[in-house]
């Protein structure tokens, strides 16, 4: 089972900073590190963790900001 200390590792201190900013008021810890380890239509079926492991860390920031702004996938 994967932790918040994976996302950390596998997102980058910054990108994992802003995932918890965005996501936490509305996700319990558990449901970000399922978020972020989930396929994602809107990226292809691909996971935000798929994107920075491909150092593609840009288009996972992307993704979450388009939450923030009210866009949904």
């Amino acid at each position: 089972m994967k932790t918040i200390n994976d996302l950390i590792k596998d997102a980058g201190k910054e990108l994992s900073d802003k995932i918890m900013i965005e996501l936490s008021p509305e996700l319990t810890k558990e449901q970000i590190i399922d978020w972020f380890y989930t396929p994602i239509l809107a990226l292809d079926n691909q996971s935000p963790y798929d994107m920075c492991k491909k150092g593609e860390h840009k288009i996972a920031e992307d993704l979450l900001n388009s939450y923030s702004s009210g866009v949904s996938y």
